[in-house]
């Protein structure tokens, strides 16, 4: 149970994270689409651990989705995370992204496996940052996600070894060819090693963060299940 948030100690609670519904075959794919509005966002669906940060210039904690610290568990990437952080203008922030696991020539490779070798490859993490849900004393957990990606954009403005936003492309599902966009976009994250993709509503009034539960405006759709 996670205890109550409200607009004074977000920094310090944990925040339920939002979850995507999974579709289970080509035919969910179809249903859910039509769920989510004309606007979306597509982004890659990562194999790696969520983790929300909560940053200010005196502390940083990782939380995973369970709201459970993470701090310890990787302790010098949230070493090197802090002192990023602390070299930027951001005075407060609570970012929601994936830890993924980079291999030596920088290629996404299997977050388990790396997990399971030794604390020297540990070390080879980053956060791949997608959502912003706190700003400098401003609570943009209510905002649009495109608004929340435009943010987003203008707070981690230069990739760092240890964190980036995550790329993301908009798509319009009354477009004609909406279909063959959506298939190169699957076929551009097979080849980066992701797992397909995760693919969120983008109109303004059903695309809020939703710590709740209720509504499930987010859906991942592997590459094996798209092709099956």
């Amino acid at each position: 149970m996670y205890p109550l948030v409200t607009l004074n100690n977000t920094l310090e609670l944990p925040i339920p994270a939002m979850l995507a519904k999974p579709a289970l075959n080509p035919a969910g794919i179809k249903k859910i689409l039509e769920k989510l509005g004309d606007e979306i966002i597509c982004e890659y669906k990562y194999d790696g651990e969520r983790t929300h940060l909560h940053y200010s210039k005196d502390q940083l904690t990782m939380y995973s989705r369970n709201g459970e610290q993470q701090n310890e568990k990787y302790s010098t990437l949230h070493k090197e995370l802090y002192e990023y952080l602390r070299k930027t203008n951001i005075e407060s922030c609570i970012l929601d992204g994936e830890i993924i696991a980079l291999d030596v020539n920088g290629r996404i490779c299997s977050f388990q496996e790396v997990r399971k070798k030794s604390s020297n490859e540990k070390d080879m993490l980053k956060v791949v940052a997608f959502d912003i849900l706190w700003y400098n004393n401003m609570k943009s957990i209510d905002m649009p996600l495109i608004v929340r990606k435009r943010l987003l954009d203008s707070v981690l403005v230069d990739s760092s070894p240890v964190i980036e936003k995550i790329h993301y492309t908009p798509l319009n599902l009354s477009d004609s060819d909406y279909e063959n966009n959506l298939l190169q976009l699957f076929n551009k994250a097979k080849s980066e090693n992701c797992e397909g993709l995760i693919i969120k509503a983008a109109g303004k009034e059903n695309s809020m963060y939703d710590i709740s539960g209720s509504r499930r405006y987010w859906t991942k759709v592997n590459y094996d299940i798209h092709y099956s």
